[in-house]
């Protein structure tokens, strides 16, 4: 009998990061959509609460700390 593959679903995040009016955007590169700009973000880890793989995703990606995370559409 075949053994069941376990399926799971991928959550993607994206954080806006905001200061004095302007908005920070990353160039992708060495992976899909290279040369295209995105807010930073990645993939939500399992059992990983969705504050703390914002916090990692944006200190990974560009070194910051996240003083003030609010959640929204």
């Amino acid at each position: 009998m075949a053994r069941a593959e376990v399926v799971r679903p991928y959550i993607g995040i994206g954080v806006i990061i905001q200061r004095d009016k302007q908005i920070l955007l990353g160039k992708r590169k060495g992976a899909h959509g290279e040369g295209c700009w995105q807010f930073p973000g990645g993939q939500l880890e399992f059992f990983e609460e969705i504050e703390t793989c914002a916090r990692r995703e944006v200190l990974e990606e560009t070194g910051l700390h996240i003083a003030n995370l609010r959640a929204g559409p």
